[in-house]
């Protein structure tokens, strides 16, 4: 039942996937509803800007918290190249946001 729960709520894989993302996000997002809705709707856009493996594997993190071994199993793809991709994905992103002027360090 334990191991049924822990997988439920992402299998330990929530906390690694927000230090992951640490650089890009603010620590204290959820205190904020505009900033939280503004970042929100970057987020779709920056999405948009992906190809579609790109786009399954870093939903499959960073939403559905999947761990980079089940999204490997998933997508066909090695672990290596999984991570090679999230790590890319997180810095295009971490542009893109500087880019369209949203301040993570304020937020």
């Amino acid at each position: 039942m334990c191991q049924e729960n822990r997988i439920k709520r992402g299998g330990g894989q929530v906390t690694l996937a927000f230090e992951e993302l640490s650089d890009c996000l603010p620590d204290e997002g959820a205190d904020q509803i505009e900033e939280s809705a503004a970042l929100r709707e970057l987020i779709w856009a920056f999405l948009d800007t992906l190809t579609k493996s790109e786009r399954d594997v870093f939903l499959a993190r960073y939403w559905a918290f999947a761990s980079v071994e089940e999204i490997s199993k998933h997508t066909g793809f090695s672990a290596s190249k999984i991570k090679t991709m999230l790590y890319r994905t997180r810095q295009r992103f971490y542009v893109f946001l500087a880019r369209e002027g949203y301040d993570y360090d304020k937020a």
